[in-house]
């Protein structure tokens, strides 16, 4: 009884995720990330005991990674990227630069462990793809393309940045990971 609960729980939540912003979409055209974060506020508020069992909430955010990667890696048009390398180059660099200065600054301030200051600048620093990409239907195809690779390789670069921070702890593990 308890895992058909289980699975019943993960069924509404699933259903949430996955229609329910894409029906607000298309009535109201408000983008689907907003409608995801406001399930997941409301969710949150109202109904703190909905998720009690931990592997739940693992496999969900399993699931919002590997979708995450999936949808990223479907809008990525790499003969763009080749072909304007050079800006891509110098945006991940001023990108890594700007994360260790909001880092440093953190870490000096709030007077917080490396990892714990740092993952903090990585947070506030990484743009997310998925909400820019969803909310820049609007504009022309090449400037879609345009600020759609950008989003993208911020997000990558900040995904890759995560996994060494919190492996950091463990070299044999981030060698692993990377």
């Amino acid at each position: 009884m308890v895992a058909e609960d289980v699975l019943v729980k993960f069924f509404v939540i699933l259903a949430l995720l996955f229609f329910v912003p894409k029906v607000v979409n298309s009535t109201t055209k408000i983008p689907d990330a907003l409608t995801e974060l406001m399930i997941g506020i409301i969710l949150g508020i109202t109904v703190l005991s909905f998720f009690f069992i931990d592997d739940m909430i693992t496999i969900l955010s399993t699931i919002g990674i590997v979708t995450l990667f999936v949808f990223s890696g479907m809008d990525v048009d790499t003969n763009f990227i080749v072909k304007n390398k050079k800006f891509f180059t110098e945006h991940i660099i001023l990108h890594i630069l700007i994360f260790i200065a909001v880092g440093c600054v953190i870490q000096l301030y709030l007077h917080l462990s490396f990892q714990i200051a740092f993952l903090t600048s990585l947070a506030l620093t990484t743009p997310s793809a998925s909400f820019i990409l969803s909310s820049i239907k609007a504009v022309g195809k090449e400037r879609k393309l345009w600020i759609g690779s950008k989003a993208i390789g911020g997000e990558v670069t900040g995904l890759t940045l995560m996994v060494i921070l919190l492996s950091l702890s463990d070299i044999k593990m981030l060698i692993l990971s990377l």
